[in-house]
């Protein structure tokens, strides 16, 4: 859970780099804002994250993720508050052993080995109130030089509440590192605190928790649509919105921010402008396959749609449905103490479900199963966009991505998808229906390709109902340019009705 005042701070943040920069920065020189386009603090020197120039200050986003000189040291301190449960303070040392065995072996999974954090023994403060933990550690830390990327406390609280729900935990990103300030503790403001509340090594820690907050370390944002109840935590499918178990995973567009998505597993499927394909067929992988991970429907600057694949395996174990999930990514709809920076920064990036109309009361309607349609009639998007999830493969789920209109109806009216609004569309139907033709694969008709001699044969033959030899040694006597084959057999049936 979000502490929202804990993330005033970032307050001093400047604009960096996206895949806006030459405009961010233009606009920096018309009113004198300084831009720093690649930081001199050594420690922010990261791989590229974002090669498809997707995430809003994606410098900032990955900080902590990627990079392998530069670890991940998170200090784990005791706070130990004099009005607090007794029963539930804890000691640095067993919580380190414990962080490891959850926490390792999840990022492992979620990064495919690119992230791997390391817990460090802090040391326990005690103080009068939880208020004054961050401060008491802040001190300590700044006088041992501890030299820690952030820090986690736990705290011995008493049960906290909020709309009638524990609340285990907060945390922040800190601010972003620059020239002037640095990426280690304190100087990052880099935390989160956990309340032991119900949970403790003693009782149970609740470990999902720690995963989210971790998350939050990390620059991901909570997943939630404001049209359903249940707040910034309503999205069933994601740890950073409503996960209750360790066998969670986050979104596509969280683990690609963090540099965890290689760009060869990220395809951009343009829906705008004269660039926009008639349509295509993408095959999505899950997590730790090989092949797509996420495709990316761009709108406009700073906003997208998103698909991927959840499917229940490794630590997706309790994902509550297997399918396509669609996202909206909003870059621009942050906080309105934000709207000073123009785009939203890594944990308020808005990311929504999608959920096409008739789907609004299903807490799961983003996540699209084999048959069902994904209309994106957006008021930016030139011509409104139909995605149909086709069949289940052996990696994940084949897609189709291409022009409504957008129907209230089935979209697939024919044999193709890439025929849909096409003035031959009929007639296309009709010949596929008297088997004459069998299109480019099972899904396209591919419309715009060129017809070879070979093939225009294979329509003639099947059209006039003539039988085929299917002997592959027939010859074609009279044409030297056709081998024995499949074509010579077609050719053979045709020249036999001269």
């Amino acid at each position: 859970m979000h502490n929202w005042a804990e993330f005033g701070t970032s307050r001093k943040e400047s604009g960096s780099g996206w895949m806006a920069r030459t405009v961010i920065m233009t606009l920096g020189v018309l009113v004198g804002i300084t831009v720093f386009s690649s930081p001199t603090n050594a420690q922010t020197v990261v791989p590229d994250a974002d090669p498809h120039g997707l995430i809003a200050y994606s410098e900032d986003a990955s900080a902590y993720s990627i990079g392998s000189d530069r670890p991940d040291r998170l200090a784990v301190w005791a706070c130990h508050i004099r009005s607090g449960n007794k029963d539930l303070e804890v000691d640095p040392t067993r919580l380190v052993e414990h962080f490891e065995r959850v926490a390792l072996p999840y990022f492992a999974w979620l990064s495919e080995n690119r992230y791997d954090p390391e817990f460090v023994v802090g040391d326990t403060v005690t103080v009068a109130t939880e208020s004054a933990c961050l401060g008491a550690v802040r001190n300590r830390s700044r006088s041992e030089s501890e030299g820690s990327t952030g820090v986690i406390i736990m705290t011995n609280t008493k049960n906290v509440t909020l709309d009638g729900e524990p609340v285990l935990g907060y945390a922040t990103p800190g601010y972003r590192c620059t020239e002037s300030t640095s990426c280690i503790w304190p100087d990052n403001n880099r935390h989160t605190v956990l309340r032991s509340n119900k949970a403790s090594l003693l009782s149970g820690l609740h470990d999902q928790t720690l995963l989210h907050e971790i998350g939050h370390l990390l620059n991901f944002p909570h997943s939630f649509s404001a049209d359903r109840p249940g707040g910034q935590y309503n999205n069933p499918m994601d740890a950073m919105s409503a996960g209750r178990t360790t066998n969670f995973g986050t979104l596509a567009i969280n683990r690609y921010a963090a540099g965890w998505i290689p760009t060869e597993q990220v395809k951009v499927h343009s829906v705008t402008g004269s660039d926009s394909p008639p349509g295509a067929l993408y095959d999505l992988a899950y997590l730790g396959q090989p092949g797509l991970q996420m495709l990316v429907l761009p709108v406009e600057a700073g906003k997208f749609y998103t698909l991927g694949v959840r499917v229940r395996s490794a630590r997706d174990i309790d994902i509550p449905r297997e399918g396509v999930e669609a996202y909206r990514i909003d870059q621009f709809d942050c906080e309105t103490d934000f709207k000073y920076y123009g785009w939203c920064r890594a944990v308020r990036r808005r990311t929504k479900p999608f959920v096409t109309i008739g789907r609004s009361g299903d807490a799961l309607g983003h996540v699209y199963r084999v048959g069902e349609d994904i209309a994106l009639a957006d008021v930016a998007i030139d011509t409104p966009i139909q995605v149909r999830v086709l069949e289940r493969t052996g990696s994940g789920y084949r897609i189709w991505v291409g022009p409504g209109p957008v129907r209230s109806g089935p979209l697939w009216r024919g044999d193709f998808f890439d025929d849909e609004g096409s003035v031959h569309e009929d007639n296309i139907n009709l010949v596929a229906a008297a088997g004459i033709t069998r299109g480019c694969d099972p899904y396209q008709f591919c419309p715009q390709d060129k017809v070879t001699r070979a093939q225009m044969v294979k329509f003639l033959v099947r059209a006039l109902g003539l039988t085929v030899t299917t002997d592959n040694r027939a010859s074609t006597s009279g044409f030297v340019d056709v081998s024995p084959g499949e074509f010579a057999g077609y050719l053979n049936a045709l020249n036999a009705l001269r």
